[in-house]
């Protein structure tokens, strides 16, 4: 038997009957709204990002012109490399202080907005119903806070000996 458990901090696990491909849509469809009460779906960041970008951007070209100040220039270096240099050699440090897309932090940065467009995509989708975009959106998700959730296979026997999950499975699943 395939069942979809989820959980988070807040609330007891919750579990779906996942044996059939349409026990598996409604499964899915339903963990979507849940997600979408703990508004885990929130876009309105995104600007946000951008900017930040934008600022380290601008922080770099002060450094390799030299405006900033002697003191703060380690501290600028690790926001923008990010705070692991990785054993990098002053010349590596250069070098990715040369070419914006190397640094670690902007890297990071960009692969972040670039991941949030494609999930604001998928939303779009996925309110639309469409369980694809809905099951891609929820592998972005997974793990996050409030996004705890795993596909279980139980066999019968199992089943009947963990009778934990009769009681959470919707009834008309049986």
């Amino acid at each position: 038997m395939k069942i979809l458990k989820y959980e988070n901090r807040k609330s007891d696990p919750q579990y779906w009957d996942m044996s059939t491909p349409e026990a598996e849509k409604k499964a899915i469809k339903e963990l979507f709204e849940i997600l979408c009460y703990w508004q885990i779906f929130n876009f309105d960041d995104e600007d946000y990002s951008s900017s930040y970008l934008e600022q380290l951007e601008s922080l770099r070209q002060q450094l390799l012109n030299h405006k900033v100040h002697p003191l703060l220039k380690d501290t600028a270096q690790k926001l923008i490399l990010g705070d692991n240099d990785c054993g990098r050699t002053k010349e590596e440090h250069e070098k990715y202080l040369l070419n914006p897309g190397y640094g670690t932090r902007v890297f990071e940065i960009k692969k972040n907005i670039e991941k949030k467009k494609r999930m604001k995509e998928l939303y779009k989708k996925a309110k639309s119903n469409d369980v694809v975009a809905i099951r891609e959106l929820l592998d972005f998700v997974r793990g996050d806070e409030y996004c705890n959730w795993e596909i279980i296979w139980l066999d019968e026997e199992e089943h009947r000996k963990n009778g934990f999950l009769g009681t959470a499975i919707n009834a008309a699943a049986w």
